[in-house]
């Protein structure tokens, strides 16, 4: 079992109404199968999970579309920007568009690339 296997039990855990053959079925589909907007819908409409939340799990799921946009993530990019005032959403949603499916990822390693240094172990 793989670990988005692992991250759906864990999901399923929090709830305990949903039925794990579903997470499971969310993190094995291809994204032929069920588009990403499909798998943020379905996340979504489960209780207590909405956009932040579903950016989270998706990750987890290998879906790497979406960006996480919250009080830590904005004013971190405007900082590794060298900017003392905050960047819209809508500018930094623009400036990873060209990464496409993996935009969230590319975000993500932008804002932690200070967290492992250059040297090897």
């Amino acid at each position: 079992m793989g670990h988005e296997a692992r991250h759906a039990r864990g999901l399923a855990r929090l709830d305990p109404h949903l039925e794990l053959a579903d997470l499971e079925a969310l993190a094995a589909a291809s994204r032929d199968d069920l588009p990403d907007d499909e798998v943020a819908a379905r996340l979504q409409a489960l209780p207590g999970v909405g956009p932040y939340a579903a950016a989270h799990i998706m990750l987890m799921l290998g879906r790497y579309d979406r960006l996480i946009l919250d009080s830590w993530t904005r004013p971190t990019y405007a900082r590794l920007l060298g900017r003392k005032r905050p960047v819209s959403d809508r500018t930094i949603e623009r400036r990873f568009r060209r990464y496409g499916p993996y935009a969230g990822l590319a975000f993500w390693l932008f804002l932690t690339r200070d967290w492992l240094s250059d040297e090897a172990p």
